[in-house]
């Protein structure tokens, strides 16, 4: 009897132990490259020229202000977004989190940023697809690549299932 109720009792945690995974403390999804030019508020290309720790906006609630920096980017090529040339972005910097960076002023970076929350103000995330182009690699040139085809931008935004 006592075999038979271990036996039942097991039984549920072992299944369910085998169909868990791992949940870090910082644990980044990733999407489809299509996906996530979707979702971005906008994509561009730049060079940062200017990093500063200015107050933040009341319309930006979740970012910290230990952790905060506004960049100003010489925009060299935007695929997705305003149209302006220089634009400013707010970064959520955390020393060694979740596989972000930190800006340089002078390096070049390709942004995939989003709208803040309550605001029109734009956000990096430390997840995600933004990276500097020095550290890029393959897929960086993959990625530039996509992003230059117009059927690229074009099925990325009217088709939500690939």
């Amino acid at each position: 009897m006592t075999k038979t109720c271990f036996r039942l009792l097991l039984l549920p945690i072992l299944v369910f132990g085998a169909t868990c995974t791992a949940v870090l403390g910082c644990t980044c999804e990733f999407y489809k490259h299509r996906v996530d030019f979707r979702r971005a508020s906008a994509v561009v290309l730049g060079v940062v020229t200017r990093i500063s720790e200015d107050t933040i906006p009341h319309d930006i609630t979740d970012m910290r202000p230990q952790f905060s920096r506004s960049l100003t980017l010489d925009v060299k090529k935007r695929w997705k977004g305003n149209k302006q040339q220089q634009e400013k972005i707010w970064s959520y910097e955390i020393p060694y989190s979740c596989g972000g960076f930190k800006f340089v002023v002078g390096e070049e970076y390709l942004l995939y940023v989003y709208k803040a929350e309550a605001g029109s103000r734009y956000v990096t995330t430390a997840c995600g697809r933004s990276r500097p182009t020095s550290k890029g690699g393959d897929t960086l040139q993959e990625q530039l690549n996509d992003l230059n085809r117009w059927s690229f931008r074009f099925w990325s935004k009217i088709w939500p299932f690939r």
